[in-house]
């Protein structure tokens, strides 16, 4: 079905690139893996090389073809984070990330703050920040989810002992969710 929405002009790679986002954020190989062959000829090859060893690709990057060279990077920081966020967060402060659009960049800086929130870092809530402001600047409707809003707002919670002014950035991060999450 996938591949024919793809074919008849009813599903777009714009469309496709955050649904990539989201399964790599949740450690979902196949469901990557399907929608990288969605992508075109050889993205499905460039997810298996990154997968398993993405700080090696990152160190790659300006290999990648170019068009797709800032997505790539992303999907790379996200596998990242998964397993060493303050690795991830170096990794966003690389060139080709700073010249992310907001909604990539919240996507990245997001998926780096729910790892970071997973493991009750105390860096959390500075990468939420960096995803939250970002996410400000991005269309609606695009740059982070509800759930990895819902991870911002749990690290702003955590903040809260140490800086009680996070409950507003709690509130900010909630208000930032569709009605439904909130």
């Amino acid at each position: 079905l996938a591949i024919h929405l793809r074919d008849s002009g009813q599903l777009s790679n714009a469309e496709l690139w955050p649904r990539l986002r989201h399964f790599v954020l949740l450690n979902r190989p196949r469901g990557a893996r399907q929608t990288a062959q969605l992508l075109g000829p050889g993205q499905d090859k460039t997810l298996d090389t990154l997968w398993d060893k993405p700080a090696r690709f990152l160190a790659r990057l300006n290999q990648v073809e170019r068009a797709n060279q800032p997505a790539w990077g992303v999907i790379a920081t996200l596998r990242l984070a998964a397993s060493d966020p303050a690795e991830a967060a170096e990794a966003l402060q690389a060139p080709w990330a700073l010249a992310l659009r907001p909604e990539w960049a919240a996507a990245a800086w997001g998926g780096v703050a729910r790892q970071a929130a997973l493991r009750l870092m105390p860096e959390a809530a500075a990468w939420a920040d960096k995803a939250l402001a970002m996410h400000t600047r991005a269309p609606a409707g695009q740059g982070l989810t509800d759930e990895n809003l819902a991870w911002i707002a749990r690290a702003y919670l955590r903040d809260t002992v140490q800086q009680p002014q996070s409950w507003l950035k709690v509130g900010a991060a909630i208000e930032a969710m569709s009605a439904q999450s909130q």
